[in-house]
């Protein structure tokens, strides 16, 4: 389950893509390292503004994931140790809050 954010990816920000992607940590329990935010604001950008799949691996066993659309793009990540209806299901209600006028 993800959520589709209505904002045309080329205009997604280095910013929101690191919150969003915080909002994933905190739905799934990942703790923080410095290395995903040096990715996110470099590849994982250029990926979705360029209108390409991201797909980054914190660690073995969890992959946090954006797809690309015409003018949106879909959320949605995992982790192997928890139960992923619920975990997903925060994930989702965190990024709606967060875009509350974009979704």
């Amino acid at each position: 389950m993800g959520v589709i954010v209505k904002v045309p990816p080329e205009e997604l920000t280095k910013e929101q893509l690191v919150n969003i992607y915080n909002l994933y940590r905190e739905a799934y329990g990942v703790k923080y390292n410095y290395r995903d935010e040096i990715y996110l604001r470099g590849e994982g950008i250029e990926l979705i503004n360029n209108h390409e799949h991201l797909g980054y691996r914190p660690f073995m066993g969890a992959k946090f994931f954006a797809q690309p659309m015409k003018d949106k793009i879909d959320f949605w990540g995992y982790t192997i140790d928890y139960d992923q209806d619920e975990e997903a299901s925060k994930f989702e209600k965190l990024v709606k809050n967060y875009f509350k006028d974009k979704i």
